[in-house]
């Protein structure tokens, strides 16, 4: 329970939000638009769950930003625990990780030069 509380008021600290307000608006901007605002995967207000044509209808986490607390829109586990997450809130960062996966350049060529 003490965990809980020192993480709404950390949210409180920084986004101005109580726990009430903060429900209430991931509520409004799912329902203002249900999808990822990352990867656009459909999700809603509660538990990931698998629908009976095989999509996944994923749980959607209000995301904001940890310097200002502005709050950003809504993103599903994936984009805001893993590509966002621990720290990774640099634009740049995932500009050139985007670049790095883009690039064609095969390092096993090395191997046919020698």
């Amino acid at each position: 329970m003490k965990a809980k509380k020192r993480k709404r008021g950390k949210l409180f600290l920084q986004t101005g939000l109580t726990g009430k307000q903060w429900k209430e608006l991931r509520r409004r901007v799912i329902a203002h638009n249900p999808r990822c605002f990352i990867c656009l995967a459909l999700g809603h207000d509660g538990p990931s769950k698998k629908l009976e044509d095989g999509t996944t209808l994923r749980r959607l986490y209000l995301d904001h930003d940890h310097k200002n607390g502005r709050v950003r829109g809504v993103l599903c586990f994936r984009c805001n625990h893993r590509l966002l997450g621990r720290g990774l809130e640099d634009a740049k960062l995932h500009r050139d990780a985007a670049r790095y996966l883009e690039n064609t350049f095969d390092a096993r060529v090395l191997l046919r030069s020698s």
